[in-house]
């Protein structure tokens, strides 16, 4: 006889709902900050003839990748969301590994966080010292 799989309780279905809609809307803000910050502020300093340092270059050039190849940042966001949302139902599945599931949300949630500001600050930080500069 064959061994039914167990099914997903209502209370898992709901919160991996609410864990997808979460951190797609964390990846697209983030996605979004790079699309549409890194051409203006490489446009910016390209301006200025500004040096930026090689973090800030990074970062630029990953934002003008993101926007030229915005599709694969849709699929790569997709199968983010999707690998997290199976992973935590895995996780939630099961009775052993039900504070697995919720650690997993917690962590994938506070590096969604985590990244951003450190990207704001790689991105805007000649951004302050070029309004330094002018403002002499």
């Amino acid at each position: 006889m064959s061994e039914q799989t167990p099914r997903v309780s209502t209370g898992v279905a709901i919160a991996a709902t609410i864990l997808a809609v979460v951190h797609t809307g964390l990846l697209l803000a983030l996605a979004v900050m790079f699309i549409r910050t890194a051409p203006a502020m490489r446009a910016q300093y390209m301006d200025f003839g500004m040096r930026v340092p090689y973090s800030t270059e990074v970062a630029l050039q990953l934002g003008m990748a993101m926007t030229d190849y915005s599709w694969a940042v849709g699929l790569f966001g997709v199968a983010f969301v999707a690998l997290d949302v199976v992973i935590f139902v895995l996780l939630a599945s099961q009775r052993r590994t039900c504070v697995l599931a919720w650690v997993w949300a917690m962590a994938v949630t506070v590096g969604l966080l985590a990244v951003e500001g450190p990207i704001c600050y790689v991105l805007l930080e000649p951004q302050f010292k070029l309004m330094e500069a002018l403002a002499r």
